[in-house]
C-alpha cells in the first residue's frame, strides 16, 4: 500500500500566472536556480521566485533594456531587477502580483 504512495506535487504559489500559457503546445516549465522557469517556443520568458526574499520573491520578466521602457509602461508595477539589470520584476511585497500580472506580454503574436 505504501509502495503506491507518491509525493504530492507542489504547486507553485505564482502558478496561476502562467494558466493561459500552459495551453500553448510549446510551453515548458522547469525547475531553475529553486525558480519555475516558464518557456515559450524554446526561450525563458517568465520566472516564477517565491524562495527567500526581495529581489528574489515574485515574478522576474527576462528580457532587453530596449523592451524595459515600453513593458514598464504597459505592464504597471513591472521595474527593472536591482541585481539583474537586463531583466524586469515585480516584487511580491510591492503586490502587484494580482490579477493583472504581466502575462499578456508573454503571448505569442
Amino acid at each position: 500500500m505504501d509502495a503506491l504512495k507518491t509525493k504530492a506535487a507542489r504547486i507553485h504559489p505564482f502558478q496561476w500566472v502562467v494558466g493561459p500559457l500552459e495551453e500553448e503546445p510549446s510551453y515548458i516549465q522547469k525547475s531553475m536556480f529553486g525558480c519555475q522557469g516558464c518557456y515559450l517556443h524554446g526561450r525563458l520568458v517568465l520566472v516564477l521566485a517565491a524562495r527567500g526574499r526581495d529581489p528574489w520573491m515574485g515574478l522576474l520578466v527576462p528580457t532587453e533594456k530596449r523592451f524595459h521602457k515600453s513593458l514598464c509602461r504597459d505592464h504597471r508595477g513591472l521595474i527593472p531587477h536591482p541585481v539583474l539589470k537586463k531583466w524586469l520584476s515585480t516584487c511580491r511585497s510591492r503586490s502587484m502580483i494580482s490579477k493583472r500580472a504581466p502575462v499578456a506580454c508573454l503571448r505569442p503574436s
